[in-house]
């Protein structure tokens, strides 16, 4: 422990002690650190609440989404108008909307993962450039799928058949219906 200068008569006292034993007069270090010290747990305090009572305060982590289930309709967005490719041979189906039967190609949500699932390079087998009905049929093969057609219109609708490898065949469109043979399942949105 050390000494200090008492501040009513000037004799040395020692730090533990709160009263000069000389003069009679407190020490007002001891006060200032009880003071500053109920200061700071009040602040703190403070600070603690606001925080617990602040509109952006964490809550935790969100549920994951809910999974489709194997005969759940997915939600499909709005159909995009399809312009037909410059060239043909050169271009692939650039349409994003949901495969209702996503459980016969496990993670194929839209027909970019189909197209993936089938193998990268996709050809058009098919265009038909009638001007009431013009359409093109892409076509791609690979080990997922056996095959998988997709027909584009220049109207926006766009229908899909899928060979999984397990020879069931999924027939889906842009509107939400979708069928399967052999299972014979049938949907509407």
């Amino acid at each position: 422990m050390g000494l200090r200068a008492c501040r009513g008569c000037g004799t040395r006292v020692s730090t533990a002690e709160r009263v000069c034993p000389n003069c009679g007069v407190d020490d007002p270090t001891n006060r200032r650190r009880i003071g500053c010290g109920a200061f700071l747990l009040a602040g703190l305090l403070i600070l603690g609440y606001s925080y617990l009572a602040a509109p952006w305060r964490w809550t935790g982590p969100s549920p994951p989404p809910p999974s489709p289930g194997p005969t759940q309709a997915a939600t499909i967005p709005a159909a995009v108008p399809a312009v037909g490719p410059s060239d043909p041979n050169q271009e692939q189906a650039r349409v994003a909307f949901r495969v209702v039967l996503a459980h016969q190609v496990p993670h194929a949500f839209t027909l970019a993962d189909l197209q993936q699932a089938a193998g990268a390079q996709g050809r058009i087998v098919y265009r038909q450039n009638d001007p009431k009905d013009p359409q093109w049929v892409y076509r791609w093969s690979g080990t997922d799928a056996s095959y998988m057609l997709a027909t584009v219109r220049p109207s926006g609708f766009i229908e899909v058949q899928l060979r999984t490898a397990g020879d069931v065949v999924v027939t889906f469109n842009n509107t939400g219906e979708f069928y399967c043979d052999p299972l014979d399942c049938r949907a509407r949105r």
